[in-house]
């Protein structure tokens, strides 16, 4: 890189999965080192430097030399999904539509009374129902507007019907965002755009999502899905980012912090739209597994990953790309496609339990995540876990997780599935933890079979 040999520069990439975060540092002369840290939901900016120092140790040297010599950060975050799932985004957004269409996002589709959902869940139809919206039907409110089907203004907007409709949602409501989602407008966005300077001009400091800004594609149902979301992450995404950059600039990093998009590839922290951030992280792993394909000249791959929450699984086809047209996220159907990523609830965190019906043993998909995490964890959590287990059966050593870095407590985790698992279905403490890791052993072998044969 033009430097002298003492003078090592750097590529990071930073994952912050749900239970753990990774940071990997390229050297300049091809060498890398690992870090990793426990994920913290709560303030993921505390994570994401936590993995980069512990890598950085590796190369002894402090994290503040290791950022002032880096060249490139990337940065794959669950920020935005953790948002959704929880439900801890912007509380208080209204939505702006073309009149008539007003009840678009409380009807939905046919499938979006089980989509996302795990098959024992979306067999069972009386006890499925659509997610709740993020916007309730008294913040939506209808303008006359209309574009046609060739993109051409069929009736202007209604300008007057647009101030009312705005001052209505700040007035009554106390909006703190509008999103603005008109039929058609992905071919011709005149409307959109007037609204969103309406809107400026009657609130200079609201925030406001238009879905020709957010995807330009058909199907008005996702679409106004999108652009709800995207309005409704959005501001946990970009704080996050914001204290990301501001604490990398006290640290001598001035180069853009690149954020992964879920379709693939990287974008500045700046102009990356929250909505593209959902599932970055696997979508890196995804990445890393096509580099590997070209490096190697393989034909097709398949990869995985087995982390604290999930199992995720990605096919790499000979030519192409695969994508997911209209992804589920939080169980709403989204426009913004996405790499495929097939991800079930199965990793270190998953939970086992004895069925309350049939007394079985049945393993996932619920997580303890990092907080409180397994029993072992010493941090709180009373439920057995697939790490609990493997601890018990020797497939982890309680003295050398993290590198040694962290020690497991072998006897909580034994008592834990003891008292929840073998006393109940009468059966030894080791013989339960066996059981346990061979039902998540299987799923995870099911689950790469049957992707090879739905996209083989």
């Amino acid at each position: 890189m033009g430097k002298s040999e003492d003078k090592k520069q750097y590529i990071i990439y930073v994952d912050t999965g749900g239970t753990f975060s990774d940071a990997v540092i390229v050297s300049s002369d091809g060498t890398f080192v690992n870090g990793k840290a426990s994920t913290t939901p709560d303030d993921l900016e505390q994570c994401l430097f936590n993995c980069i120092e512990d890598a950085a140790k590796r190369l002894n040297k402090s994290l503040r030399q290791v950022l002032s010599d880096t060249e490139i950060l990337g940065f794959g975050t669950t920020a935005g999904t953790n948002t959704i799932l929880t439900r801890s985004g912007a509380p208080n957004l209204g939505f702006i539509t073309t009149r008539g269409f007003e009840d678009t996002t409380m009807i939905g589709r046919a499938s979006g009374r089980w989509a996302g959902r795990h098959p024992s869940e979306s067999i069972h139809i009386p006890t499925t129902d659509r997610p709740e919206p993020l916007i309730p039907r008294e913040r939506i409110r209808g303008v006359t507007e209309r574009t046609d089907s060739v993109g051409l203004e069929a009736i202007p907007l209604y300008e007057e019907e647009a101030r009312q409709a705005v001052r209505e949602l700040l007035d009554r409501y106390k909006v703190e965002g509008i999103a603005v989602s008109f039929l058609w407008s992905f071919l011709n966005d005149a409307h959109e755009k007037r609204m969103k300077e309406i809107i400026g001009e009657i609130a200079p400091e609201l925030p406001v999502s238009l879905s020709s800004e957010t995807v330009l594609l058909i199907r008005e149902s996702s679409r106004c899905n999108s652009t709800i979301t995207n309005l409704y992450i959005g501001s946990e995404v970009r704080k996050l980012f914001g204290k990301v950059k501001k604490k990398l600039g006290s640290l001598n990093y001035t180069k853009p912090l690149l954020v992964m998009q879920a379709a693939g590839g990287l974008s500045r922290s700046e102009v990356v739209k929250p909505i593209t951030t959902l599932h970055s992280g696997p979508v890196g792993g995804l990445v890393g597994v096509e580099f590997i394909k070209d490096l190697y000249g393989f034909s097709n791959v398949m990869g995985s990953d087995v982390g604290g929450t999930s199992f995720d699984v990605c096919l790499v086809p000979e030519s192409g790309a695969i994508y997911i047209r209209e992804p589920v996220v939080a169980n709403f159907i989204l426009s913004n496609p996405m790499r495929e990523i097939i991800s079930i609830g199965a990793g270190g965190g998953t939970i086992a339990y004895i069925d309350e019906l049939t007394r079985v043993l049945r393993v996932g998909p619920k997580s303890a995540g990092s907080q409180p995490g397994p029993v072992c964890y010493g941090r709180g959590g009373t439920q057995p876990t697939v790490t609990d287990a493997d601890v018990v059966t020797g497939r982890i050593d309680p003295d050398y997780f993290l590198g040694g870095s962290m020690k497991l407590d072998r006897e909580a985790a034994r008592k834990a599935i003891k008292e929840k698992i073998a006393d109940p279905l009468k059966m030894g403490v080791e013989e339960a933890a066996q059981g346990i890791t061979t039902i998540i052993d299987a799923v995870m072998a099911n689950t790469l079979a049957s992707t090879l044969r739905l996209r083989g």
